[in-house]
Formats: C-alpha cells, structure tokens, sequence
C-alpha cells in the first residue's frame, strides 16, 4: 500500500503533489518489478531519521511556529500538515531512488 496525498504534504499544489507521489509510486513498482521484490516497508530508522530533519526544517518556517497549536499541529506537538519546501525540491525528492531506505521482501 502507498499512501497519496500524506502528513506533511500542504504548501503548493495540491495536484502537484499528488503528481509527484503518483510518479514516485510507479516508479516503486517498475523497481520492484525490476529487482523480483515482493513488498518494501519503510525502515523504522529511515522514517525517524527523515521526520527528524522535517521537523528541524519546520521549526525555521516562523509562521508555522508563531504560537498556533491547531491546524498545523498534531497534539504531540509535531506539524504535520505542512511542507517547509519548494515544490521543485518536493519533485525532486519523489525522483530520488532510495531502495535502501527500505525493508525489502524478495519474490520467491
């Protein structure tokens, strides 16, 4: 299962973003079908890693951190709604290859 339209996707287009992850998730199964994989599942480590430094970018977006607790914030305290980039970095970030930052399942 991959998920569209996820946390931390506000800021720009919708569409785009949309786009962007419907590429990404193509491309995932055309790897997968490349490589024989069954299934991926994002590590544990990678996604706390990457959460991390999402989090460290959106504390620099002062908007997002003028005392508002409501929209933009999750009640750990987190954002999770929006996204501290450009779309062009979105874009660019979808496009990467990072097969290594998942659990992979091989097809018997």
């Amino acid at each position: 299962m991959f998920m569209l339209y996820g946390p931390n996707t506000n800021n720009g287009s919708i569409l785009h973003k949309i786009e962007c992850q419907v590429d990404y998730i193509v491309n995932k199964v055309l790897e997968m079908e490349q490589h024989s994989i069954k299934s991926v599942d994002v590590t544990p480590e990678h996604c706390a890693a990457y959460n991390a430094a999402l989090q460290d970018d959106l504390a620099k977006v002062s908007v997002w951190n003028a005392g508002v607790n409501d929209y933009y914030r999750a009640e750990s305290g987190l954002i999770v709604t929006q996204w501290p980039h450009s779309m062009v970095r979105y874009e660019t970030e979808t496009r990467r290859p990072d097969l290594s930052a998942y659990s992979i399942v091989p097809d018997a």
